[in-house]
């Protein structure tokens, strides 16, 4: 029962514009981190054809530091 007025709550709050970019936001970032934690880099398209790859260059101590600045990004 908990679950499901969660799971309503979630979706309430992702109907509010601001939110729901915020949340797939957070998704995207949870995605880059597991492929920079697993296989180290992560590679994405624009819509214009450009391929970027990012990769993991360094550890850090902390999970938040290491995302913030041991990836980085490169236009292929």
């Amino acid at each position: 029962m908990t679950s499901n007025i969660r799971a309503l709550a979630i979706s309430l709050d992702q109907a509010a514009p601001d939110l729901k970019i915020a949340a797939l936001i957070e998704q995207e970032r949870q995605k880059i981190e597991e492929a920079l934690a697993t296989v180290g880099e992560y590679v994405l398209s624009d819509n214009e054809g450009r391929i970027y790859v990012i990769t993991a260059s360094a550890k850090a101590d902390e999970p938040e530091a290491a995302a913030a600045t041991s990836a980085t990004a490169s236009a292929v």
